[in-house]
């Protein structure tokens, strides 16, 4: 649970912006709404510091297009989704940051129920799935990475192509699948999503047939891509940039997985764009927001080298979007409440 339930929080939040208004009388009238906040007509001068989980290649160019659009400053400060929530928490009582993007959304989820990020609902979410953005505004959706069987196309007969990873306990697979460790955020959010839907019995045993299979974890996915085109496995479990990274090689193709109605679906990981609690740029930083989701900013950030799915309906999406496929029903929060118990569980073997 929160801190705090969400809508007191709202309300605390727009009675102290109308009373630093100088607008007390609107606390016996209609409540503002975050979703229109009133903008200075020039915002060119402001600096905006951005704290990023997603690596420098998946948000700097977004971040230079917006600054020479609106002439606002962007310094970027990347690290790890985690270190840098620390960091907030360290500074909540003076904020240095004024946006905050994390790697995956159960992360943005802990570091709201800390009360680190205000509400901004932007016009520009509206064309997004419910399920990919906070109903309060704490967190939006921006890109998604789909959980996908990577195969080697020389390895991989085509009648012998797995359409469910839970075929991959079989014996013809052994010591033939690799996936990525939980230093890999994204691998803690599919443990999570087996938990979710399969129960935790279900899912342990499913992970320990996996690993008396041979299932090899490797560092990162960046490895587990690698080290499929190269043929020295025949599938990762994997997420879907990785075959778009690797797509001109035709060694390498990739499925949805559990795309059967009674089969549980595809897990989607997504990231994340927030408002920093505290920040002194709050309209240069809902003007981010705006940006980053809009038709201008949307092929920056899915396009090369990052190939991310388009969370919302688009035109010519370089590398596809969430709509292409049936993704598995379960929602931020549940991995949110769920992901520090999964890594107690399962570390080891990941």
């Amino acid at each position: 649970m929160r801190l705090t339930s969400r809508s007191r929080r709202v309300a605390a939040w727009l009675m102290v912006a109308a009373l630093l208004a100088g607008c007390g009388h609107m606390l016996f009238g209609s409540a503002p709404t975050p979703t229109a906040p009133p903008r200075p007509k020039n915002l060119a001068g402001q600096t905006l510091v951005i704290y990023s989980g997603r690596r420098e290649s998946a948000i700097k160019p977004v971040a230079d297009a917006f600054q020479a659009s609106t002439g606002i400053r962007v310094e970027l400060r990347i690290g790890l989704t985690a270190d840098l929530g620390r960091q907030l928490l360290a500074e909540r009582a003076q904020s240095v940051a004024d946006i905050f993007i994390a790697a995956t959304g159960s992360e943005a989820e802990l570091w709201a129920r800390q009360g680190l990020f205000q509400p901004y609902i932007s016009p520009a979410a509206a064309p997004l799935p419910a399920e990919y953005k906070d109903k309060e505004g704490l967190w939006t959706g921006i890109a998604g990475r789909a959980r996908v069987i990577l195969y080697n196309t020389q390895l991989v007969a085509h009648a012998d192509i797995p359409s469910s990873v839970f075929e991959l306990t079989d014996p013809k697979w052994k010591g033939k699948v690799a996936t990525s460790g939980f230093d890999d955020r994204t691998s803690v959010s599919w443990v999570a999503s087996l938990v979710a839907t399969k129960g935790e019995a279900f899912t342990q045993k499913f992970i320990d047939d996996l690993i008396a299979n041979g299932m090899v974890i490797l560092p990162t996915s960046t490895d587990v891509r690698q080290k499929v085109a190269a043929g020295e496995y025949a599938i990762g479990l994997t997420n879907s940039p990785a075959y778009w990274m690797q797509h001109e090689d035709a060694s390498v193709a990739f499925v949805y997985p559990d795309q059967k109605t009674e089969s549980i679906g595809t897990p989607v990981t997504i990231s994340t764009v927030s408002i920093v609690s505290g920040t002194a740029h709050l309209a240069a930083a809902q003007a981010f927001v705006d940006y980053i989701l809009s038709p201008e900013a949307l092929p920056l950030l899915l396009g090369s080298p990052n190939y991310e799915l388009s969370l919302m309906p688009l035109d010519k999406a370089p590398a596809g979007t969430v709509g292409d496929f049936r993704a598995t029903p379960v929602s931020i929060e549940q991995l949110a409440d769920l992901e520090e118990r999964v890594v107690k569980l399962f570390s080891p073997p990941f």
